[in-house]
């Protein structure tokens, strides 16, 4: 739980200050599933309505929301009470993949399975 914590957290950047208009581009593509190159049992679920949904080996946590603006990917989560706001850059975003920068020495691959 704690290291889903620690992703989810490292994912989330600037806040809701920096939000990026519902129909950018970007906002488009990140929409669906999206599976952990790393460790193929973490998925995460971008869904119309600014939420996400990350699931490990199954088992899913309780919905977050995410907001873009730029290539900046803010996602705020609440988990076992404790809520965490994290912000990544996104350096690739494609119909198939995406790459995101979550801090200076790690990046994050995914690929998209939905």
């Amino acid at each position: 739980m704690n290291t889903r914590f620690v992703i989810l957290v490292g994912l989330v950047f600037l806040g809701m200050a920096m939000m990026a208009p519902a129909g950018s581009d970007t906002t488009k593509k990140i929409i669906g599933v999206w599976q952990e190159v790393k460790d193929p049992g973490i998925t995460y679920e971008f869904t119309k309505d600014g939420k996400v949904i990350m699931t490990e080996r199954g088992k899913a946590d309780p919905p977050g929301t995410y907001k873009i603006k730029g290539d900046d990917l803010t996602i705020t989560v609440t988990i076992g009470g404790k809520t965490g706001m994290q912000t990544a850059k996104i350096k690739k975003l494609t119909d198939k993949e995406m790459v995101l920068q979550i801090s200076e020495k790690k990046e994050a691959e995914f690929k998209r399975v939905k």
